[in-house]
């Protein structure tokens, strides 16, 4: 399977540890599996968007911390703490007047360009977890492997989840295997192609690299990592 090849980040004159971003695809098969994400995706974008508002109408005025907000959304949503933690983490630096979804996306179904259910699929297409390792990696979305293939264990809810085929280049798994076996944390963005056409994944890693003289390192923030897929998210 055909994916892009992964962020470029240089390193600089001094040891030190710097983020690099994997692409990956994930493979679900049609029904449940499918309907059981796309539920996730629905509740995840509402997460985000409920704390978006909530910040901006009462944390940014001092009327409500994060932490109220976190509970209140994770009453509203029904997701666990840590996916609507993740979900905060997203909108956290949004400015003001944030379109969710993309004003693009927002005229075309003014125009009638998409339909109503495509337009709210579009609104509501990623999910996002951050990596921890004293949970082997990932919590809600671990990498794990079954009978010597990868698969993506995405928590659902109500301790159930879902084991989606994970597809990693194999230069990136011979390279950064060590990363992704849970000794490590890697934080996980599952974003949904318009039009029903598929799931892109973005795995990031922490890596620790031999720096060379004369050169300055380039470090990325999840913000700019993930900006073009939360722009339409």
């Amino acid at each position: 399977m055909k994916v892009k090849s992964a962020i470029d980040i240089r390193c600089g004159a001094f040891h030190d540890m710097y983020e690099l971003t994997i692409p990956a695809n994930i493979e679900l098969s049609e029904g449940a599996e499918e309907k059981a994400l796309q539920n996730l995706f629905f509740a995840f974008g509402k997460a985000r968007r409920l704390c978006y508002s909530l910040r901006q109408k009462y944390e940014l005025k001092g009327r409500m911390s994060k932490s109220e907000i976190i509970r209140k959304v994770q009453e509203l949503t029904g997701l666990n703490s840590r996916y609507v933690k993740d979900a905060y983490a997203t909108i956290e630096n949004l400015p003001a007047h944030a379109t969710f979804g993309g004003l693009n996306n927002q005229r075309m179904r003014e125009k009638g360009k998409i339909t109503r259910e495509e337009y709210k699929k579009r609104r509501n297409s990623i999910i996002y977890a951050r990596g921890d390792k004293s949970r082997k990696g990932n919590l809600n979305m671990r990498i794990v492997e079954i009978a010597g293939e990868k698969y993506l264990r995405v928590n659902i809810g109500d301790r159930k989840w879902l084991f989606s085929k994970l597809f990693i280049p194999k230069k990136y798994m011979e390279k950064y295997a060590e990363y992704l076996n849970g000794s490590h944390p890697y934080s996980v963005l599952i974003k949904r192609k318009d039009n029903d056409k598929g799931y892109d994944v973005r795995i990031t890693i922490r890596v620790e690299c031999a720096f060379k003289e004369g050169t300055r390192p380039i470090r990325l923030r999840y913000e700019q990592i993930a900006h073009r897929f939360l722009r339409s998210g």
